[in-house]
């Protein structure tokens, strides 16, 4: 019974050989300078994340104090405004009386108006200023992923520079600061829409 040489069995292609992924090597070892020069780049990023976020929670709060005030202003106004409204009256008047009792109306409605579009603009504002810093710190982890490795990262064991290094906990995080401005514009721009329907309604359509 012949064999096959040991070279010819070595050369010839196993089918499960496809199947098996071939793992990257971790690394060995890293010289104590790239190791200090990795800490350093970690603190430097890890500082300037805790930066925008302490600038995110301020623009946040601001946003948050004075949609505060804005929707005290209007709920004080509501009432009076009610008031005004019911006391149009309704059928046809003279213009010389009318004028004098459509005039509270007017005037409480141009102000809850004006407080509506102020809210709007603020939250506005507030999603723009937002945007710029979750901008920034979109921009600090490509830069941090750029400057050390994965296998640099997990060779000295340090966790990611926010968000714990997981890109779903870190869009967990962020859900309030990008949904909140958007809903209090949402808001106010409903009651804008309303009061100018209110508005035209006693004017016009009396």
């Amino acid at each position: 019974m012949q064999t096959e040489p040991t070279e010819q069995l070595l050369e010839q292609p196993n089918p499960s050989d496809e199947l098996i992924p071939i793992p990257a090597a971790p690394l060995q070892a890293l010289s104590a300078s790239r190791i200090r020069e990795i800490f350093r780049l970690y603190t430097i990023y890890r500082n300037y994340v805790m930066h925008e976020d302490l600038l995110i929670s301020q623009r946040l709060q601001r946003m948050l104090i004075i949609q505060g005030f804005v929707f005290a202003a209007t709920g004080s106004l509501l009432s009076n405004f009610g008031e005004a409204l019911a006391s149009t009256g309704d059928g046809q008047s003279a213009i010389s009386d009318l004028v004098p009792r459509l005039a509270p109306t007017l005037v409480y409605g141009g102000f809850l108006l004006v407080l509506a579009i102020s809210g709007a603009l603020t939250a506005y504002v507030a999603q723009g200023s937002l945007s710029a810093a979750i901008g920034a710190l979109k921009n600090l982890r490509r830069l941090w992923a750029a400057s050390v490795t994965k296998e640099e990262r997990q060779f000295v064991h340090l966790p990611g520079i926010q968000g714990g290094g997981s890109k779903k906990i870190h869009r967990r995080g962020n859900r309030h600061i990008v949904w909140l401005p958007r809903f209090f514009m949402a808001v106010w721009a409903g009651v804008s829409i309303l009061l100018v329907i209110v508005l035209l309604k006693t004017l016009f359509f009396r």
